[in-house]
């Protein structure tokens, strides 16, 4: 069924980009304005989804589909409340690796909040499912995932 899901999702996105993954399962999507610009700031209407390791930022196009604008694995994700007068209900997504961070506006204080908490929750997930070798055994670790049937090594 999960699997299903993905594949419905991914039809609803224009473009051929594939997003079917072994063991990523489906979160949660929602509308979010996305913020831009320093001093004069810019709100764009997006709709995020996310995934187990993956969040997509969308924006609609004019058939009704949905365009990705932004895939970011959440494994290199930082998130965080944005207290400022000028954007209410803010929540910042850090991407130290890319040396970007990502300013959204949910709708109520209370949706801020369900996102904040789905994505530190994954991100926690995530990376415990992640395992880094230990240089000090010789033998690499094996690594099990609960959604996938079989192990690999990392």
């Amino acid at each position: 069924e999960n699997q299903a899901r993905i594949i419905r999702i991914q039809k609803s996105f224009a473009g051929k980009e594939s997003i079917v993954e072994p063991g990523r399962y489906y979160v949660g999507r929602g509308p979010v304005l996305m913020v831009t610009g320093q001093g004069r700031l810019k709100f764009r209407q997006c709709v995020i989804y996310l995934f187990s390791d993956l969040l997509l930022v969308t924006m609609v196009t004019a058939t009704g589909s949905y365009k990705i604008k932004q895939k970011l694995m959440v494994v290199d994700m930082k998130v965080s409340n944005l207290n400022s007068d000028i954007c209410e209900n803010g929540f910042v997504i850090a991407v130290p690796s890319l040396n970007k961070a990502f300013r959204f506006q949910a709708q109520s204080t209370e949706e801020r909040d369900l996102w904040t908490r789905r994505l530190r929750q994954v991100i926690a997930e995530e990376c415990s499912h992640r395992r880094t070798y230990d240089f000090d055994v010789e033998f690499p670790k094996f690594y099990s995932d609960p959604h996938i049937k079989s192990a690999y090594i990392l």
